[in-house]
């Protein structure tokens, strides 16, 4: 029996192993197929993307060349300079003519990213040109008489072409364009051979119209030919080899152009399988090639112009990744062959024992009854042969269960294959949809603009993307295997490990900014946001940083924060400056007022108020650019009428416009009353801006103020006819200090601050400000603003309250003690003057540390306090002092000219109200009558 059991396990073991083998050359042979018909289907699908790509370029290229050759005035001006370049005319004119020519051309180039440009005339003649390489350009035209002499300018990527760039050759190599003869009638686009390089040459008739004497109507006529040409050089390559994940080699009718196998230096076409792309243009083939001890699949697309052939594209996709795949499998293969086989011969032998065990008692039993041995021996076996038995069923039903065995057996086959083929199919789907997640990742990854950066627990970098590539010195080969501190490096860094390792302790994303060398050693910044990668238990095995480069935003937010600050300062200064003086004036205007003057002096002096007033209110509109900036400054809305504001404007107006001899007219509706929605202060700031900005500029002629009805809304326009604006000059004149024709800031001129003051007071009027100008011809700007058709007061009523509130002044100073505290000595002289004039008892202070001396400080009635005083006191620190010295309740006004957004936070703090200079006295009056109310 023993016997027997070995000969059935060496069968068993013989039988695994040509089973294993013949399994493994089976699936190897399938594997290599599939690799194979995958590569192919790979080079194919590449095949299509790069054709793809081509046709792309085509249209785009055919498209900015039409649409160049189609603009409006195009074909006129070559029939222009093809009519009159030869003649004696103004030679400025031709000089303007073909610049404005040259520098469309070359704008269309740098857009549409094109090598040459060129423009020629009906008889083959080249008219102008731009010829750009590696960030320069030349750029030029080219005069036929009375010799043929090109003017040509080399230009930066930020550079115009002006006169003084312009220099004359007497012929130019690259231009590479020569017709000779009668220019096509019909655009085209074919590929080139230039010099060994390929490009895409595009020609495109130029139409115009022209007036036909025979007819005597204007008719269509070819004018011209605008030739473009864009080069497909190595950016076209690396482009190319991003996108299709293959090698690209670019050919030419000499040889290797550009490409990513270097020793591949023309094009195999041994053994080509034709295959079909549906494009005329061109043809593709699939072969195997060797490139020295390196095999590669091969797809290879042939270029056309017209049926001649031109150049070739080769994609090469390795043999080596298909064989390292196939070989990994076989080996894989072999392991699990192994693995059954020893698996297999365990279980034989454990089987084969539990079989033969009870068959070798029965034989031993027989041969011991047949050679006559002692029953007590015979017995003995049966002994053991029991014991077998009590584990298995009784051997007179052993072939009842081995066929009860066998059925249940193949049930379980079934039930197992059933339940193989249900796995087989959910294997098969979530491959599928795994693959393509892989690839949708992968190409949002490697496209994107953002650095993606793996780092694993060692702060090891695994993977960058090629954003960080290419920002980085060195490469992928500097960035792979290194930490940050090693590169690029730097103090910032180490605070940038302490995050990854603190992603990978709490798993919670992370983000921060971050100042690293790039190439060339330029500073870059970055904001990073790190994110935790697990695995499907949920472990944390890596952890992905992606970066935006917000180097030009930082720099832009520092640049506007510096502008800014040094714009509110300068206007606080300012407004503080101008309203010391003016404030004394006011001052000075008010005592005159309570002086008893004559009737004519009254007048005098009525007018000299208004005029003040006016200004004032203008000053204080004007110079709050700083109020602005703090965003205290909110519109106040009221209903105004448009007749009251214009006759307002007239009054003050008019008499500028007689004095400089211009015409000042006012349209606005007669018949109807009309009002808006508005803020008073801004909208006769916007106005009076824009009025005064005409009469500057106006030297003849007149101007013209009109308000009428665009719907729900009025539109105000100020029309002139000034000296008007350039159209260069037009999104610059709502800048901040921004002058035409004054580099020298002659303040005389102004300060350039009325058209950029103007369009902050619309924005906060939710309007914005529309300009038109012709040069020479004058200007028109425009605004609009909410009709008002709710009934409302006149304004009437307010301005007889504020007579009457004046009447009341001379009372309210009469026997009262003031105290002031200004270290201006003109406006506390006249702050002195004008209410001692009133009857009122008045001490004068140049600082705080002296009033505060005096033993009876605390018992005036009334406290007028300057914020900014000579001491080192201020005068809110003055008023806290006085009020905890005095038990007294302290009745005061604080007036100022700073204007600064500092000053406004802290002024808002304040206990007691604040009057911004100038001020008239019955403004300090009403703000003292209200705090003792």
């Amino acid at each position: 029996m023993k016997r027997l059991r070995n000969k059935l396990l060496v069968s068993m073991a013989a039988i695994s192993m040509v089973a294993a083998l013949a399994s493994m050359l089976a699936v190897s042979w399938v594997i290599n197929q599939q690799y194979l018909d995958q590569a192919h289907a790979f080079l194919h699908k590449a095949s299509r993307v790069i054709q793809d790509n081509l046709n792309d370029r085509i249209s785009n290229q055919l498209l900015a060349t039409r649409q160049l050759a189609t603009q409006k005035n195009l074909g006129s001006t070559i029939w222009y300079l093809s009519k009159y370049a030869h003649s004696n005319m103004d030679r400025e004119m031709l000089f303007v003519t073909y610049q404005q020519l040259a520098r469309d051309i070359y704008h269309l180039g740098k857009v549409a990213q094109l090598s040459r440009t060129a423009i020629y005339d009906t008889n083959g003649q080249l008219i102008s040109f731009a010829l750009t390489d590696k960030g320069s350009a030349q750029v030029g035209y080219v005069e036929h008489s009375p010799a043929t002499s090109f003017k040509v300018a080399t230009l930066s990527s930020d550079e115009e072409i002006n006169r003084s760039n312009l220099i004359t050759k007497s012929e130019l190599d690259k231009l590479g364009f020569d017709f000779g003869g009668a220019i096509p009638q019909h655009e085209s686009v074919h590929y080139v051979d230039v010099n060994g390089t390929l490009g895409l040459e595009c020609l495109v008739p130029i139409m115009g119209e022209t007036f036909n004497p025979n007819s005597g109507k204007r008719e269509m006529k070819l004018l011209g030919l605008l030739v473009t040409l864009q080069l497909l050089d190595q950016s076209f390559v690396d482009r190319l080899s991003r996108l299709t994940d293959v090698q690209i080699n670019l050919y030419s009718q000499q040889g290797l152009s550009f490409g990513d196998v270097s020793d591949y230096k023309i094009p195999n076409f041994q053994g080509a399988q034709k295959i079909d792309l549906q494009d005329a243009s061109s043809t593709t083939i699939l072969n195997e090639i060797k490139v020295g001890e390196r095999a590669y699949y091969q797809s290879l697309i042939t270029l056309y112009d017209h049926e001649r052939s031109v150049g070739t594209i080769s994609a090469l996709h390795s043999k080596d990744h298909v064989r390292q795949n196939t070989l990994e499998m076989m080996r894989v293969l072999a392991l699990i062959a192994i693995i059954s086989l020893l698996l297999v011969f365990i279980f034989a032998w454990y089987f084969a024992n539990t079989i033969f065990q009870p068959l070798t008692v029965l034989s031993q039993i027989f041969q011991a009854i047949a050679g006559g041995k002692r029953s007590g021996m015979v017995s003995a076996e049966f002994k053991v042969l029991e014991k077998e038995l009590r584990r298995e069923d009784e051997l007179g039903d052993l072939a009842q269960s081995f066929l009860a065995m066998n059925q249940a057996i193949d049930q379980k086959i079934a039930e197992i294959n059933q339940i193989n083929a249900t796995l087989e199919q959910t294997v098969t789907e979530r491959t599928a949809a795994l693959s393509a997640r892989e690839h949708e990742s992968r190409s949002l990854i490697e496209n994107s603009p953002d650095t993606i950066a793996r780092y694993d627990r060692n702060l090891i970098r695994t993977y960058v993307n090629p954003a960080f590539d290419s920002l980085s010195y060195g490469g992928a080969g500097s960035l792979l295997g290194t930490r940050p501190s090693e590169y690029p490096g730097g103090p910032s860094f180490q605070n940038y490990e302490e995050q990854i390792n603190e992603v990978f302790l709490t798993g919670k994303d992370s983000q921060l900014e971050l100042k690293w060398q790039g190439q060339d050693g330029k500073e870059i910044d970055s904001h990073i946001r790190l994110t935790a990668e697990r695995d499907p238990t949920g472990n944390i095995v890596s952890v992905l940083g992606i970066g935006r480069n917000i180097t030009e935003l930082n720099a832009s937010r520092t640049e506007l924060k510096r502008k800014e600050l040094a714009k509110t300062r300068f206007l606080a200064a300012a407004g503080h400056d101008l309203r010391q003086p003016l404030a004394a004036a006011n001052l000075f205007i008010d005592a005159l007022r309570y002086s008893e003057p004559t009737t004519h002096q009254a007048q005098i002096i009525q007018r000299l108020d208004q005029a003040m007033s006016t200004f004032n209110q203008l000053l204080n509109t004007l110079l709050d650019i700083s109020k602005l900036d703090a965003g205290i400054i909110k519109p106040e809305y009221t209903s105004i009428d448009i007749s009251e504001l214009f006759i307002w404007l007239e009054e003050n107006l008019q008499p500028l416009a007689a004095d400089k001899k211009i015409g000042f007219k006012l349209y606005f509706p007669i018949q109807e009353r009309l009002r808006v929605h508005s803020d008073i202060g801004l909208l006769k700031s916007v106005l009076m801006n824009f009025i005064s900005n005409a009469m500057k500029f106006t030297s003849q002629g007149g101007i013209l103020v009109s308000a009428r009805k665009r719907g729900d809304e009025v539109l105000f326009q100020v029309w002139d006819t000034g000296i008007g604006i350039a159209q260069e000059n037009l999104d610059q004149i709502f800048d901040e200090f921004f002058q035409i024709d004054n580099p020298q800031r002659n303040r005389s001129s102004g300060l350039g601050l009325g058209l950029s003051i103007a369009k902050r007071a619309l924005s906060l009027l939710d309007t914005q400000v529309s300009c038109r100008s012709i040069l020479g011809r004058g200007s028109v700007f425009g605004f609009c603003q909410p009709i008002d058709n709710s009934s409302v007061e006149s304004t009437a009523r307010n301005a007889s309250f504020a007579a009457t509130a004046e009447s009341d002044v001379a009372a309210f100073v009469h026997s009262k003690a003031f105290v002031i505290l200004e270290d201006d000595e003109l406006v506390g002289s006249a702050l002195l003057d004008l209410l001692t004039g009133m009857g009122g008892k008045v001490r004068l202070f140049n600082n705080g540390e002296d009033a505060l001396l005096q033993a009876d400080i605390g018992l005036a009635d009334y406290y007028l306090v300057d914020y900014m005083l000579g001491g080192e006191l201020d005068g809110i620190q003055f008023l806290e002092r006085l009020k905890s010295k005095s038990n007294n309740s302290i009745v005061a006004v604080l007036m100022t000219g700073d204007t600064s957004p500092a000053f406004m936070h802290v002024g808002n703090a304040s206990n007691w109200p604040i009057l911004h200079k100038p001020t008239a006295i019955t403004n300090v009056i009403a703000a003292l009558r209200d705090q003792i109310s």
